[in-house]
């Protein structure tokens, strides 16, 4: 008796619910014989909104879209990514005793995080008091999640509000916002009735507008917590600049799940890019499980049927086409990691393409290269879409037009252009002045010695988060005589609307920043004239003055899938569910559908993608 054929899935776009859709698809027992998975990514990497690049013109050097850090409630894409290290070793692919050999190896526990208090002083000025908030644990590991586990968070975060640990007037301004908040919050939840009917139906409302209703102060709803709520929320403080904000469910929701849903870490920190730590092993094992991988693939468009019941034909761009099967990864220090560009002397035309300026991610325009049209019953049976929000109005022109639903989440999910900073440092990150402001203003919870890993969110000025990185300055290839001592990532939202900045303009534009905000936190990197301190920069080329920026990375996404997804009060109704997209052979996964956390974050696409897989396989 002959097997029924198998069906083939195109995979359209390599970010995480791509990927998670696809792991999960090939979880299956017996998904080699049911089905062949093929991913459709534009250009040469992989990652979405999380990808990363080594720089080889740099030594090596982690140039990164973001920060990627992981709460510790982010459980589904945890254990998928523990299972992917477990499989990278099983398949020789990797030994557990290289230096990111296994999961724990890759992700290191980071269970504090930092609030950039800006206090107002008397003369009209503002003070930076930075908070340091430590996480309960038991050893390493932070205590189990329970009804004790919730008062012994609360009783850490109290501790560091006793009058004698931070000084009896910063100690009484923390305590009163926190209680302030969190009274409103409790009240809030009460009225409303989410025991009963859950977080969802509060996002008609936005965050602070109904933290307000409920009793909020000013003084809180305005301070740099609640500020940094938004940021650890996914929502970005920056969303406040525009008025659009978060819906009230999903400011509560992903707060909850990062305040009482951490098990083993409040955070999880990569030791190394995200691309590095995440999206190669993901490929590797992918790969070898049987997965096809087609780079420079740029999806254009997606047909209905005549009934408009399904999906019909997949239009795509060949960008480029490799002279035999393209081997996206490289080595550095041991590592498989993605290169920062093309592997041009792998395709055809490759110096060409290069010398002309060929730029496969640019998302500004439309991709050029070869045309094509994958059809339903020949090249693909189901589709599962991965691509981001952003890109969408564009490649689902048609699907809008045949499905009101469809349309009603093109218009009611909302995106926001995002950029990245990093940069490279001549001094250790205990010389910025940072760790001296922390520990003045945190008595019971003072640093030592040891490095303090930052993380913070709900700066002033146009970077709302930053990250010290200085812990990935070993995975590159430095010179012994050309080595930064320190490096710092920073992201933001971008106003709008915001047009693609050349590298040149971006880093221009970063230097009012740098004299104004980052010198605030950082104030032992301000120089003598009020400015920055350029001299502090890296740049093994030598220059001086702003002219060291040159050395430095920025990355701007104004424009399709690079766009950050936002959770604007009355959306969560627009979101389309992985399994209701409307067309019988279509299913959606990605931080932009509606999964249960319905904010932008790995965790959130990382669900869908899982609920995507689970849709194919029933039907």
């Amino acid at each position: 008796m002959l097997s029924p054929p198998k069906r083939k899935i195109a995979i359209l776009g390599g970010g995480m619910g791509a990927m998670a859709a696809a792991w999960a698809i090939t979880q299956m027992h017996d998904w080699s014989v049911r089905f062949d998975a093929t991913v459709y990514q534009r250009g040469w990497r992989l990652g979405g909104r999380a990808a990363s690049g080594r720089n080889m013109a740099a030594h090596g050097r982690v140039e990164e879209h973001g920060l990627h850090l992981w709460s510790g409630s982010f459980t589904q894409a945890i254990g998928m990514m523990r299972d992917c290290y477990e499989e990278l070793a099983a398949l020789g692919l990797r030994a557990p005793e290289a230096a990111l050999g296994t999961f724990d190896k890759a992700f290191k526990p980071l269970n504090h995080l930092f609030v950039p208090e800006a206090v107002q002083q008397p003369d009209g000025d503002t003070a930076q008091e930075p908070w340091r908030i430590n996480a309960p644990t038991a050893g390493n590991r932070i205590l189990d999640a329970a009804p004790a586990t919730y008062l012994a968070r609360l009783e850490s975060l109290l501790e560091s509000l006793k009058p004698e640990a931070a000084g009896s007037e910063t100690a009484q301004r923390r305590l009163r916002i926190v209680l302030d908040l969190g009274t409103a919050a409790v009240r809030g939840m009460t009225a409303d009735g989410v025991a009963e009917q859950g977080f969802d139906h509060l996002d008609q409302w936005e965050g602070r507008q109904w933290l307000a209703r409920h009793g909020a102060s000013q003084e809180a709803l305005n301070s740099s917590i609640a500020a940094a709520a938004y940021g650890f929320a996914f929502g970005y403080p920056g969303s406040l600049c525009d008025g659009r904000g978060i819906g009230a469910g999903t400011l509560l929701h992903n707060l909850c799940r990062i305040a009482f849903g951490s098990g083993y870490a409040l955070f999880h920190k990569m030791q190394a890019s995200a691309g590095d730590a995440v999206f190669a092993p993901l490929y590797q094992v992918l790969q070898a499980r049987g997965v096809q991988f087609c780079f420079f693939h740029a999806v254009t468009g997606l047909g209905p049927s005549t009934d408009q019941s399904t999906i019909d034909t997949i239009h795509l761009v060949r960008q480029a086409q490799p002279i035999t099967a393209y081997s996206p990864l490289i080595t550095v220090r041991t590592l498989p990691s993605w290169p920062s560009t093309p592997l041009w002397d792998q395709l055809r035309d490759g110096s060409k393409l290069q010398s002309g300026g060929a730029d496969f991610e640019d998302e500004s325009r439309q991709p050029s290269g070869s045309p094509f049209t994958l059809k339903r019953g020949r090249d693909f049976d189901d589709a599962v879409l991965g691509i981001s929000a952003g890109a969408l109005a564009e490649i689902t022109q048609e699907l809008a037009e045949a499905s009101p639903g469809w349309a009603a989440m093109l218009s009611g999910v909302a995106t926001s252009a995002v950029r990245a900073r990093q940069l490279w440092l001549t001094v250790p990150s205990a010389e910025y002045g940072w760790k001296q402001m922390v520990d003045r203003h945190n008595p019971n919870a003072q640093s030592g010695n040891a490095p303090l890993r930052t993380l913070t969110t709900g700066l002033h000025g146009d970077m709302s988060t930053w990250a010290d990185v200085s812990d990935l300055l070993v995975r590159a290839e430095w010179g012994s005589d050309d080595r930064p001592w320190s490096a710092a990532a920073f992201t933001g939202l971008l106003p709008e609307p915001s047009v693609r900045q050349t590298d040149a303009e971006a880093l221009e534009d970063a230097t009012p920043w740098l004299n104004q905000d980052l010198s605030r936190i950082w104030p032992n990197m301000r120089a003598r004239d009020g400015g920055f301190l350029y001299a502090a920069l890296h740049d093994p080329d030598g220059r001086t003055g702003q002219d060291r920026l040159g050395w430095q990375f920025c990355w701007t996404g104004a424009h399709g899938s690079a766009r950050q997804v936002l959770s604007i009060p009355g959306s969560l109704d627009k979101r389309l569910a992985p399994d209701a997209s409307g067309f019988g052979n279509l299913y959606l996964a990605g931080d932009w559908t509606r999964n249960g956390i319905n904010a932008a974050s790995a965790e959130s696409a990382a669900v869908s993608g899982f609920l995507a897989a689970l849709a194919v396989g029933r039907a």
